[in-house]
């Protein structure tokens, strides 16, 4: 398929994503002026521990965004890899794992949003970078009262029109699609408090993490490489109090998971392979 100028700003991506499968089968099941308008972000699992879904939705109301409907998601190896298949190119293994640790460790919720004006790159624009240095206090991953490391970035949107269409595909199955092109309101809140109450609280401090876990643990967890293999299976240490740890440690060591590639080289190369 042919994928419209205005879905994406890279003449590759396009050519790229005119033959990925979820891009082709989710294409042919949009409504008519679905996009641009439409777009989605996703609450991480660490927000729904740290309770901040609600600012995330206000700031995102405050600056024009209308929630429509709300599914919960759960992350899995293949969802990880898929949604970020070509940023992760050339990621060492160890990344990847942390990388499954953090996202597979509870539920996310995809909320799909509409604004009347570009939805997908207001809204990424209004995300905010991944390094917390770099964020500002209107952004939705600028939260107050949470922990602000790197690999905790608690919200995830897509870049431009065309990976709604494709991340769609990948976190929903066929029926799940019709009802979201089919949403016009939804109590997202009450879907969230659900999500939010099944969990324990966690503000993913390090300190009190550590706390927590120096009686089942080795204390000297910071500042060693992939320090969370060696608490995540242990029956009495809370898997949040591990991804605190697995955050931090990463951190500190200056080195933010995934290591992405230069996307507009990857979809050069990948484009000219297809021409």
């Amino acid at each position: 398929m042919r994928v419209p100028d205005w879905c994406s700003d890279s003449p590759e991506k396009r050519v790229v994503f005119g033959s990925d499968p979820y891009v082709v089968e989710t294409w042919r099941e949009l409504p008519a002026g679905w996009l641009p308008a439409t777009t989605f972000l996703l609450l991480r699992p660490e927000a729904i521990v740290a309770r901040v879904g609600c600012t995330v939705l206000g700031r995102a109301r405050s600056a024009g965004f209308t929630p429509l409907t709300a599914v919960p998601i759960r992350f899995d190896r293949r969802m990880v890899r898929e949604i970020w298949r070509h940023d992760l190119n050339g990621t060492p293994p160890s990344r990847l794992r942390l990388l499954d640790f953090l996202l597979t460790a509870g539920d996310c919720l995809l909320v799909v949003v509409r604004h009347p004006d570009d939805a997908a790159r207001r809204l990424r624009a209004l995300k905010g970078p991944s390094q917390p240095r770099d964020r500002r206090p209107h952004h939705l991953r600028s939260l107050p009262g949470v922990s602000q490391v790197g690999p905790l970035t608690y919200v995830h949107t897509p870049d431009e029109p065309i990976d709604v269409v494709r991340e769609l595909g990948i976190f929903l199955d066929t029926e799940q699609r019709r009802r979201v092109f089919a949403a016009t309101s939804d109590d997202v809140v009450r879907t969230l408090t659900q999500l939010e109450n099944a969990v324990e609280y966690r503000d993913f401090s390090l300190e009190p993490a550590l706390d927590r876990i120096r009686p089942y643990a080795p204390s000297d967890l910071i500042g060693e490489d992939a320090a969370w293999l060696r608490v995540q299976d242990n029956p009495r240490i809370s898997r949040w109090d591990a991804v605190a740890v697995a955050a931090h440690s990463c951190a500190e060591r200056n080195s933010v998971p995934p290591t992405y590639v230069c996307l507009r080289d990857e979809f050069a190369k990948l484009a000219g392979a297809r021409t």
